[in-house]
């Protein structure tokens, strides 16, 4: 015997609110899921954007409040500063050390190459106080 429409309702109420409530409730879960995802990649975006910034920044400060100071004096300005006496870092080799020491505690910043501003592709790598580990 085939229950039909009203008949159906009718003989069985509650397995109807049952389906009902459960379909509600999935619908709602998956809804929360996505919701959530979107939340977390959106938090992550901003926080991308917001180092992004920051990095860029302290790399105008640094040329012009340091290097455009020191190379009148005759102050090398190189990626290699750690092996030429007197030599100070380039901004880029500075801000991939900045990098390096906020990321010591924090695995997922640790040793990200940073190119700001100059679209350029470089090669994965850490600095470390002595001098660079190129490749990682």
């Amino acid at each position: 015997m085939i229950l039909t429409g009203r008949r159906f309702l009718a003989k069985r109420p509650v397995s109807v609110v049952v389906v009902v409530f459960v379909a509600v409730v999935a619908s709602t879960l998956a809804h929360v899921r996505v919701v959530q995802s979107l939340l977390v990649t959106t938090q992550a975006t901003q926080n991308a954007e917001l180092l992004t910034g920051t990095v860029a920044e302290f790399r105008t400060v640094y040329m012009s409040e340091v290097l455009e100071r020191l190379r009148p004096a005759g102050v090398e300005i190189t990626h290699d500063y750690f092996l030429q006496d007197g030599a100070i870092p380039l901004p880029a080799t500075l801000s991939m050390m900045l990098g390096n020491r906020i990321g010591r505690g924090v695995s997922s910043l640790q040793g990200v190459p940073i190119s700001v501003g100059r679209g350029e592709r470089r090669a994965h790598r850490r600095i470390r106080p002595g001098g660079p580990d190129l490749e990682s």
